[in-house]
């Protein structure tokens, strides 16, 4: 009887342990808003830990290019092809039809199309410092040389030649890309006579300088030309629509804006955080999402959960992501949809049909609520 009785404690004891553990706790909860969010995971796959492994979403599934090979996943976890190509440490982008790899220890770039084949393979002069590249197959290679004043903006075709160069001096550029509008963008700054220049330059794609703006004294984040022809400008505290005859159609003000995203030809997402608000005096500073469409209107604004690490769209859904949260909604603020996750999430995606793809150092996920 006595050892019943001892038993019976020692079960007790454990389990207030269990229930007392922090990790315990965390996993309780996991369950229970996991329960509540009608997720359904589809696919696993078991990762090693490296930093070697690059992904980026890529039309309806996830490319994942790992030990020199580039694999192609749908957005059901379906592995739909794989091509070898042996590069190390490639930098990785893409258009709407293609997938661009480059190799600078080889002074190359790689272009392989939707379907996984090999389209062409280019040697380039120079290392690549960063690249862009647009929907007709155009890629701008930023590119600098070591211990002179110049910087290099190579631009190729879609067979991989060389169609135009332009040379700056004597500036650093910040940001470059070539447009869906087949416009080059190049945001430069530099010092005149001991002042700070911050210019915006805009050439066609055959290398004519079309306009040098000087832009605000403001630290601008992003810039691009919308489905109208206007041209956004995304600056820390706001953004601004010009139009062609270098008029101000639209702009609004925000507070610190922290990370953008671009659903293009829909709306902007905007987290914004004012730090300078946070503290004793006046409390925590509300994370917030702000969305606007194209012509400048507000659809929401909305107050977050949690401080996001990365935002990503379809047409209709948004899903921002902490390091183990997931939180999926609409563009006019309504959030539905919260996930736990029992390991530190790196990036994660939203698909049409309600798919997502996690992404985190031990697993690819493929999930759909």
């Amino acid at each position: 009887m006595r050892r019943k009785k001892t038993i019976a404690i020692i079960i007790i004891i454990l389990a207030l342990v269990l229930i007392m553990n922090p990790r315990s706790l965390e996993y309780f909860n996991t369950k229970l808003v996991n329960s509540k969010s009608d997720m359904v995971i589809l696919k696993e796959i078991e990762l090693p830990h490296s930093s070697q492994i690059a992904y980026e979403k890529f039309n309806n599934g996830v490319l994942q290019y790992w030990d020199g090979i580039l694999y192609f996943h749908d957005m059901s976890g379906q592995q739909i092809w794989t091509l070898h190509l042996g590069v190390i440490n490639p930098i990785l982008k893409t258009s709407g039809n293609s997938i661009y790899v480059v190799d600078n220890n080889k002074k190359q770039i790689t272009r392989v199309s939707k379907d996984g084949e090999l389209v062409y393979k280019s040697i380039i002069e120079r290392n690549i410092y960063d690249f862009s590249v647009n929907n007709s197959e155009y890629v701008l290679l930023h590119q600098i040389q070591e211990n002179t004043p110049y910087r290099y903006l190579l631009l190729l075709n879609g067979e991989g030649k060389k169609t135009n160069e332009i040379v700056l001096s004597d500036v650093e550029i910040m940001k470059a890309k070539v447009d869906s509008s087949n416009q080059i963008l190049i945001h430069t700054i530099s010092t005149v006579n001991n002042k700070i220049e911050n210019n915006l330059q805009q050439y066609d794609i055959k290398g004519k300088l079309l306009s040098l703006d000087s832009l605000e004294d403001k630290l601008l984040l992003d810039f691009y030309y919308e489905s109208r022809g206007n041209l956004i400008l995304v600056f820390e505290d706001g953004i601004k629509a010009v139009d062609k005859n270098k008029g101000i159609k639209w702009e609004t003000k925000t507070e610190p804006i922290k990370i953008i995203h671009k659903q293009i030809g829909e709306y902007i997402a905007l987290y914004n955080s004012d730090s300078k608000k946070s503290g004793i005096v006046y409390g925590k500073s509300p994370e917030k999402l702000k969305v606007i469409n194209e012509g400048g209107s507000t659809l929401s604004e909305s107050i977050l959960k949690e401080r996001p690490i990365g935002i990503d769209s379809n047409k209709n859904e948004i899903i921002y992501y902490s390091n183990r949260s997931l939180y999926i909604g609409n563009k006019k603020g309504e959030w539905t949809t919260e996930y736990k996750y029992n390991s530190d999430i790196e990036k994660a995606f939203i698909y049409p049909q309600k798919y997502v793809i996690v992404i985190t150092k031990e697993r690819l996920t493929f999930l759909k609520f």
